[in-house]
């Protein structure tokens, strides 16, 4: 919220919410064309957003996932290898609809074995980096890492970085 980073996120806006329920068309609008211009610049195969479909009272989320499906298949000859990854949260993250992405359950796994793929995302130790956090050890992530896979699951692992940037 602070005017002197608009220009590296958005001017400020009197809801405080993460996501507020109505945000300025000016918010969709620079999210729409940033992250379009990051999907057309470097071609990603896969993308993962931190909720569902941003800014999804509108087509805003849908339009840009569209877009990213349309241009991964041109890049793969006919065939879209593009994994958009959101989460199933409460509405105030915007709205899930299965088979559109692939669901993340974070720090999660399902019970059984799933119709479509899905992906978690943990981490070795803690999200971010501190000295007294245990880590997993190589057991653990191997007997997750099969769990998750057996049930038509992907393992995004994360490693957090000490604070010059290098890994333990």
């Amino acid at each position: 919220a602070d005017p002197a980073l608009a220009s590296l996120y958005h001017p400020p806006f009197a809801e405080s919410s993460r996501y507020p329920s109505n945000p300025p068309e000016a918010w969709e609008k620079a999210w729409y064309l940033r992250v379009k211009d990051l999907i057309d610049q470097y071609q990603p195969d896969l993308m993962y957003f931190d909720g569902s479909y941003p800014f999804d009272t509108g087509d805003v989320g849908r339009r840009l996932v569209a877009h990213y499906y349309n241009v991964n298949t041109r890049w793969h000859d006919g065939r879209n290898e593009a994994a958009m990854c959101i989460k199933n949260m409460p509405t105030e993250h915007g709205v899930f609809r299965i088979g559109t992405c692939v669901r993340d359950i974070e720090r999660g796994k399902t019970d059984s074995v799933a119709e479509h793929p899905w992906q978690t995302d943990t981490c070795v130790g803690g999200w971010f980096y501190d000295v007294r956090r245990l880590y997993k050890s190589s057991r653990q992530v191997i007997e997750m890492l099969v769990d998750i896979v057996a049930k038509n699951g992907n393992l995004l692992l994360n490693f957090t970085q000490k604070p010059d940037g290098s890994l333990d």
